[in-house]
């Protein structure tokens, strides 16, 4: 079976350039949802900008199928360049969680700004140069954004969320698949570059969907062996649902500070992205009120900046 047998039988009914593909607009239509509704769960932590950034990328991706494939004949040479520059705002969401730290929180969004706006730049200087000429991005620019890829994936996939970390990663390599692959217009057609967009669609409204199923069931949280160790299940908890929300590159940094205050004040007990581990794993862990206390006290000094100032129920 050859690479155009495989390619018709999984692109079959892919759109035409000029055409609207409902299932893409009911694709991002359901992702804004799911977020919308997430959003009510979030609001008071630092994870609004980057869901609120999530939603304005669904709306631009719908906008770019909606719009862009009715605006007629002149338009139709241009797509491709104006749909990277909504398309690059999937980045954004990203780019916010790395900044969401009170109190710098606030003005670090006109940093993720800037960073669509760089993105945007070889769309505008294509669109000024020559509006019919297809977009091609240097080198660079394509190393950048399959940095932006990886760092998405990385940052969720040692968590709860790597179920859907993976399928939204393969979503944005089809999304871009025309800028960030040295493919000509006719090995784009062969591989059906719309079907891949719409595909990509697909699988970052899946992956959105399976977040959204996960925040509906409880966790189960799991202790090591010890005495006690109940005492020490809100505050697993509560980690637990920092690592899945913010991600591995802000749970590295306060596991580190986590860790230096249990070094310091020598807990039998040290904090890892899974929770907590006994130093000695071959003895039982006596967690006390007072251990249990000093682990919620040092949590509260840090994870203040990001979750809600009265989150307690573990």
């Amino acid at each position: 079976m050859n690479v155009t047998v495989v390619s018709n039988m999984l692109l079959l009914g892919a759109p035409a350039l000029n055409e609207i593909d409902p299932f893409r607009l009911c694709a991002a239509g359901m992702a804004g949802a799911f977020i919308l509704i997430g959003l009510r769960q979030v609001w008071e932590t630092t994870l609004r900008a980057p869901l609120l950034w999530s939603l304005l990328a669904c709306f631009l991706l719908a906008y770019a199928e909606g719009n862009l494939t009715t605006s007629g004949e002149e338009t139709l040479q241009r797509i491709p360049t104006y749909r990277y520059f909504y398309y690059v705002s999937i980045f954004c969401p990203l780019m916010a969680v790395l900044g969401a730290k009170r109190p710098q929180n606030r003005g670090w969004q006109w940093i993720v700004l800037s960073l669509w706006v760089t993105l945007t730049i070889p769309a505008i200087q294509s669109l000024l140069d020559d509006p019919t000429a297809r977009l091609v991005l240097p080198g660079m620019w394509k190393g950048f954004l399959w940095l932006l890829i990886m760092m998405g994936l990385l940052n969720y996939l040692p968590t709860r969320h790597w179920l859907a970390a993976l399928p939204f990663a393969i979503g944005q390599v089809f999304l871009f698949w025309e800028y960030i692959f040295p493919v000509r217009p006719s090995s784009l057609e062969l591989l059906g570059g719309e079907k891949l967009i719409s595909w990509g669609y697909y699988l970052m409204a899946g992956a959105v969907g399976i977040v959204w199923l996960q925040s509906l069931t409880k966790r189960s949280v799991n202790l090591e062996k010890g005495q006690h160790v109940e005492r020490l299940v809100p505050q697993l908890g509560r980690w637990l649902r920092f690592r899945d929300g913010w991600g591995a590159f802000w749970t590295a940094r306060l596991m580190a500070r986590v860790n230096q205050t249990a070094e310091l004040q020598k807990w039998p007990i040290r904090l890892w992205p899974s929770g907590f581990k006994a130093v000695d794993e071959s003895a039982d862990v006596e967690i006390t009120e007072e251990l249990a206390a000093s682990v919620e006290k040092t949590l509260d000094a840090l994870l203040w900046r990001f979750e809600r100032v009265d989150e307690r129920d573990g």
